[in-house]
This record gives structure tokens, sequence and C-alpha cells, in this order.
């Protein structure tokens, strides 16, 4: 939802997913900008059950980060996060042949993906909150494959083990990759790779 000088990211069913409910800035900040943001997501999510937590982001191509040090001294944590695209996907030369590629469907099988979702719970999340996080994220996706917006997909090896897995949902034309994950006993034998083709 665009608004003057931001646009307004909500997923209300998934409330604690934080890169779901966020401000979008065409610049990063400026001296003085820290406040004026904060109450703009503060108007934003007012009465949500997204109170709790601030999440800004901003375009910058050229990788500047403008005073964030400011966000910083307000107990933010500033990162970089690189945005690939591309009209075009090409199987990489290491992609692993190995294992069959195939849709996540029914319970159990969407159970399998959740779990190795947990595996890799990030900061500032506790084990509790990200399970339940991951299984309300999960149910959004498993909505949106049923209905015919995009599918979950498995890597499964010979004995059945999940190696990895990911989404693949459309928006407006956008195809965007979801969550991609390789188990660790499976890393560096190009799963990611072959997911990604």
């Amino acid at each position: 939802q665009a608004q003057e000088g931001h646009l307004v990211a909500r997923l209300p069913r998934v409330p604690l997913y934080y890169w779901g409910n966020l401000l979008v800035f065409p610049r990063p900040p400026a001296p003085g900008d820290a406040p004026t943001w904060l109450r703009a997501f503060e108007d934003a999510f007012r009465g949500s059950a997204c109170e709790g937590h601030y999440s800004l982001a901003w375009e910058s191509p050229s990788g500047e980060m403008g005073a964030h040090d400011e966000l910083q001294a307000l107990g933010f944590s500033t990162f970089r996060e690189p945005v690939l695209v591309t009209t075009r996907v090409h199987q990489p030369p290491r992609a692993a042949q190995d294992v069959e590629v195939r849709t996540v469907e029914g319970d159990g099988a969407w159970e399998a993906v959740i779990n190795s979702q947990l595996v890799f719970r990030p900061e500032p999340y506790s084990a509790e909150a990200y399970e339940r996080f991951t299984r309300s994220m999960f149910a959004a996706y498993r909505r949106l494959a049923e209905r015919g917006d995009g599918a979950w997909f498995g890597a499964y090896t010979a004995d059945g083990a999940l190696a990895g897995n990911l989404g693949v949902f459309r928006v407006d034309g956008v195809i965007r990759y979801q969550s991609v994950l390789t188990a660790p006993r499976f890393r560096k034998q190009g799963i990611a790779g072959r997911l990604v083709a």
C-alpha cells in the first residue's frame, strides 16, 4: 500500500513476520529521519498484532546506508540485503541430478518442510516464537499453493529424505523464491541450484 513517501507492506495473518509487516522507503535515511520513520510505522500498524516490533527498509542500488547510525542509536540492527533479479534461470553445471524435485503435497510432506525450516532459527526469535511464526507462514504458503498462486518444491533423495526445499510464488507477473533451504548434511551437492532452476 503506497503512502506519502513510502510503501506499507502488511501480512495481517502473519503478524510475527517482520519482513512481511514493514515500511519501505525509496531512499536511505537522511539525518533526522529516524523519529519520522518510527512515527510512520506506528501510524501504519497502530492497533495491529504487529505492535512490538519495527521493520524499516529502503532502496539503495549503490548500497548507501545513509544515516542508519541514528537508527542504531535507538536499538535497531541494520544490515544490507541484496536482491537478485533475472528474466531467465539457467541450471548451474553442478546442479544435483540424483534427487527428485516434486511439489510438496499432503500434511506429512508440509510438516517435514516446516520441521526443516525450524532448524534455522534466526535472532531475535525464541524457539517458541519462531515455531509459531513458521507455522503461520507455512499455513499462508500452503493456502497460496492450493489456490494455484505458486507451489512449494522439495528435493528428495532415493530413500525419500528431504534434502532441500523452496517456495515459488507469483504476484503481478513476478515470480519470487521463498525460503530456499538445503538440509545441513546435503549441502555443497548442488541441491539449491537444482531447486532454483
